[in-house]
């Protein structure tokens, strides 16, 4: 026997049964209130050359990408990332053909990333991700905003909170606490990141006294009054500027009845390099991972010569599913009947149960020769009841 043949790769997965059913109704679910709000599908290639992802806003390093050689020899990559090959379809044949922005666009379709990190996530990933490309200001990254909070609706009900940031205050009180330390703005950023808030102590202390105020910012999560405290440890034009549009989007959650389903976290850092404006991040209550991330990114399409804004997020359907899997059943599954005929009346069979499952019940056809065998089977399965054809009519049989 081979030593791989019956086990997936790491970082990968097989699904059965329930969770292929909730795979199909998250997306499902997705999907339908994506086009609702008029966005429009796209699929990319699995296959992206590796310049897509070399350099650039959307770079990513390349020890996380799974990567080969094309047929010429080039070097090319499982897609690593949807929002890149995203803007390249945009720039090579959107813009190209003179689309009026701003454009719409969705995809669901799996990611493959290395997990360096072990964080436990999957290296494949199916992501639904939507991007509203060429529209800028707070009314675009409201649409964003409250789309991302329909989408966990619903996938979970009330059952989620979405954090929100900016990233002008990350920004400018780093540039003021170590402007000339490029790799301890990338530990600070790490340790957000990752919520080390230990790591993050140790770093502030490190700085001295100028570096106490990353202390504060794990405090700097909850409503509208956060922002007071924000202002004090962010004293900075860009800042106040930054606060203002925050408000803006408490205010509009709070008028559409979902006040208690956001909150401002000042500690978001999402990837730092990518997001230009708000940053948010969607949550199971209770979970400690995001399920949902997003936020503006109004510089990723200059990779490609666009000046252009964007803002955007990606819904991650396989932790989604595995939420969901861990709630408790609020109801038994439906009930299974079996029907029974002989060979020559088999098509009789496969009416009678199409018509059980127009009116909601769950029917399987019998695929036994002998009424025998179907009733044990009917019985390992825990079958409600054997609908047996005979005399001209289904007659029912209760399993034994």
């Amino acid at each position: 026997m081979n030593q791989f043949d019956r086990i997936t790769p790491s970082g990968t997965k097989d699904y059965l049964f329930e969770e292929c059913k909730l795979r199909r109704r998250v997306e499902g679910l997705l999907r339908s209130l994506c086009e609702q709000r008029g966005y429009y599908e796209v699929i990319t290639t699995s296959l992206e050359f590796y310049d897509v992802f070399s350099s650039g806003v959307g770079k990513i390093p390349q020890e996380q990408m799974f990567t080969m050689t094309d047929r010429e020899g080039r070097l090319v990559v499982m897609r690593p990332d949807s929002t890149k090959p995203v803007a390249r379809v945009f720039a090579s044949r959107l813009a190209a053909g003179g689309v009026t922005p701003p454009v719409r666009l969705y995809y669901n379709q799996s990611v493959f990333r290395r997990n360096i990190a072990l964080s436990k996530r999957l290296d494949e990933r199916m992501q639904l991700g939507v991007e509203l490309i060429g529209a800028e200001g707070s009314k675009a990254d409201a649409e964003a905003l409250l789309l991302a909070g329909d989408a966990l609706t619903a996938a979970f009900g009330d059952n989620f909170v979405i954090e929100l940031g900016h990233k002008a205050f990350l920004t400018a009180l780093l540039n003021d606490i170590c402007a000339d330390n490029q790799s301890k703005k990338e530990e600070i950023l790490s340790a957000l990141s990752s919520r080390n808030y230990p790591m993050l102590s140790s770093l502030a202390d490190q700085l001295g006294e100028r570096g106490q105020r990353l202390k504060q910012l794990p405090r700097l999560f909850g409503g509208v009054e956060t922002l007071a405290l924000a202002k004090e440890i962010f004293p900075y034009p860009e800042a106040e500027k930054a606060a203002e549009e925050l408000q803006r989007m408490l205010a509009l959650f709070e008028s559409c009845g979902l006040s208690d389903r956001i909150s401002l976290d000042f500690a978001v850092a999402n990837d730092f390099n990518y997001y230009t404006g708000i940053m948010f991040k969607g949550f199971v209550r209770g979970q400690g991972r995001e399920v949902l991330s997003g936020g503006r990114y109004d510089t990723l399409y200059g990779d490609y010569g666009i000046s252009i804004p964007a803002v955007g997020f990606a819904f991650d359907v396989d932790e989604a599913v595995s939420f969901l899997l861990k709630e408790p059943k609020k109801q038994k599954g439906r009930a299974l009947v079996l029907v029974y005929a002989n060979l020559a009346d088999q098509p009789l069979a496969y009416r009678k149960a199409e018509e059980l499952k127009k009116s909601g019940v769950r029917a399987e056809v019998s695929l036994f020769d002998s009424l025998e065998q179907t009733l044990s089977y009917a019985q390992k399965r825990k079958a409600q009841k054997v609908l047996v054809y005979q005399n001209g009519t289904f007659e029912e049989v209760k399993p034994c």
